[in-house]
C-alpha cells in the first residue's frame, strides 16, 4: 500500500512540474474608454496586435476639427490603483523627437508597443499622451488617454482564450481554450435580413462556405489570446448569391 501510495505521490510531482514548466499568465487585453481635454480631437485604441515580441496598442487618432494637430511619439501607461493612476512603465523612456501632423477633418493609424510597461498585474490601464491644437496663432495643449482592461487568464502548454461577442449568432458553440496552431472552425447561422461580416482582433474573416443552414469560417489559432466580433448591417439578402 506504501509503494501505491509513493509511486502516485511521484506521479503527482511530476504532473505539477511538468505543469509549472508549461503553463504561464496570458495577458488577454481589451479596450476600454476615452478621454480628451479638447472637443473633437481624440485617441481610441482600435485592436491588439500580438503577433511580435511586444503586444501593441492599435490605435486612431482622429481630428474632427477645422484645426491641425501636432503630437509626438512619447507617451505614457499608467494602472488605476485606489483611485489614483500610478505609472507602469519600467524605466525612464527616450522617445524619438518627431512630429506628427494631423490634418482638419483627419484621422490616423499608430501603434504604441507595451515592451517599456508592466502589464503583469491584471486591472485597468491607459495610455497616456499629448498633443498641440493650432487655431492661427492660437496653440492648445491637449491631454489624451484611451483606457485598455488587462486579465491575465491562466494557460497551460500553448492553449489561449478564445473570446467573442456574436450576439446569439453562433450555429455551433466554440470552445474557450484553443492550442495554437489548431484550425478553429466558426459556423455563423444565416441571417437573410442582415449583412453580416466576421472579425478577428481587428481583421475580417473570409467567408469559406455559405452551404445549408450556416455560413462557415475558419482560422489557425495564434499563440496568443483572440478574440471574435461581428457587425450586421442593413439591405442583405443571402451571402454568397
Amino acid at each position: 500500500m506504501k509503494r501505491i501510495y509513493r509511486i502516485t505521490l511521484c506521479l503527482l510531482l511530476v504532473a505539477a512540474s511538468v505543469i509549472s514548466f508549461t503553463a504561464c499568465r496570458d495577458p488577454y487585453i481589451e479596450s476600454g474608454s476615452g478621454y480628451t481635454s479638447y472637443d473633437g480631437v481624440t485617441l481610441e485604441i482600435k485592436s491588439i496586435d500580438y503577433s511580435g515580441e511586444y503586444i501593441k496598442l492599435n490605435t486612431e487618432w482622429k481630428n474632427t476639427t477645422l484645426h491641425e494637430v501636432i503630437y509626438g511619439a512619447a507617451y505614457t501607461v499608467e494602472r488605476y490603483v485606489d483611485g489614483d493612476w500610478i505609472s507602469s512603465m519600467r524605466a525612464d523612456v527616450s522617445f524619438i523627437e518627431i512630429a506628427y501632423v494631423l490634418s482638419p477633418l483627419g484621422r490616423q493609424d499608430k501603434s504604441y508597443t507595451l515592451q517599456f510597461a508592466d502589464i503583469s498585474k491584471e486591472g485597468t490601464y491607459r495610455i497616456k499622451t499629448s498633443c498641440h491644437v493650432h487655431d492661427g496663432d492660437e496653440v492648445t495643449y491637449v491631454t489624451l488617454y484611451a483606457t485598455f482592461n488587462v486579465d491575465n487568464e491562466y494557460t497551460v502548454a500553448s492553449y489561449h482564450k478564445l473570446d467573442y461577442e456574436l450576439k446569439g449568432f453562433l450555429y455551433e458553440d466554440l470552445k474557450p481554450y484553443y492550442k495554437a496552431g489548431e484550425k478553429v472552425t466558426v459556423k455563423i447561422g444565416k441571417v437573410y435580413d442582415l449583412g453580416f461580416d466576421l472579425y478577428l482582433d481587428g481583421e475580417e474573416l473570409v467567408m469559406e462556405s455559405w452551404d445549408g443552414d450556416y455560413w462557415q469560417y475558419s482560422f489557425i489559432m495564434p499563440d496568443h489570446p483572440v478574440k471574435l466580433t461581428c457587425k450586421t448591417y442593413d439591405g442583405f439578402v443571402s451571402k454568397g448569391e
